[in-house]
């Protein structure tokens, strides 16, 4: 992982603006420079935009083939993408509702978070 991350850093592929995932960047450190930000537009009485998205579900989304393309066309190398591909495939998930539990099933999308 920290020569995954060493890489992607090198290649220059996440915004300085990006704060999920990173050492030393936090949600609170990216909040407050948006707000300064907000503030300085105002004090200088021009116009202030703002995008919010809501990206809760962005990890259940994620599918597999396009990422190992993305990842391929970026020249990312090929022993990452075996690292990444063994991490992430051949996983299973089962449903329980109410202590009644659904037969295992393959996952193709989404990214295993929390418990292993």
């Amino acid at each position: 992982m920290i020569y995954f991350r060493q890489w992607i850093h090198d290649q220059g592929i996440l915004p300085d603006e990006q704060s999920g995932f990173r050492r030393g960047h936090n949600m609170a450190v990216r909040l407050v420079a948006i707000v300064d930000q907000i503030g300085q537009s105002l004090s200088k009485n021009t116009a202030t935009a703002a995008l919010f998205v809501d990206f809760r579900t962005a990890f259940n989304q994620t599918w597999y083939k396009g990422l190992w393309l993305k990842l391929y066309k970026l020249h990312c190398p090929l022993h990452f993408l075996a690292w990444l591909r063994h991490y992430l495939t051949g996983k299973k998930a089962y449903i329980d509702i109410n202590n009644a539990s659904s037969e295992p099933f393959n996952l193709e999308r989404g990214v295993p978070q929390g418990a292993a």
